[in-house]
């Protein structure tokens, strides 16, 4: 891919930056990252912002999600198939994960997670 622009914009304490072939394909990336971002600053669970991003791997699968660091409650992002970005995951099966998006792994008898 050419990229023929670029854009910038800070939210907080943190940049975020785009680039695509026009504008339209600009504005697009940055208001899936901006989305993003704000949906994962904040941990509904606990209304804490102490989140930080985490990239795990398990049985072959990556994992992207956000981590509460005071309650440990996780928002588990998808990727869209068509474009590859990424969205917060909020419902399961039809069914709303915890609050928001935002759930705490509870073990059940066979340790398996429970989101």
């Amino acid at each position: 891919m050419v990229t023929a622009m670029r854009i910038e914009k800070i939210l907080g304490s943190d940049r975020v930056m785009v680039e695509g072939e026009t504008f339209t394909d600009c504005f697009d990336k940055m208001a899936s990252a901006v989305e993003n971002m704000l949906a994962a600053a904040k941990c509904l669970s606990c209304d804490s912002t102490r989140t930080v991003p985490v990239v795990r791997n398990y049985q072959g699968n990556t994992y992207r999600e956000m981590v509460c660091l005071d309650c440990g409650a996780k928002l588990g992002f998808g990727m869209r198939k068509a474009d590859g970005e990424l969205f917060p995951r909020r419902k399961k099966d039809g069914q709303d994960i915890g609050v928001g998006g935002w759930a705490k792994w509870i073990p059940k008898d066979n340790d398996e997670p429970t989101f």
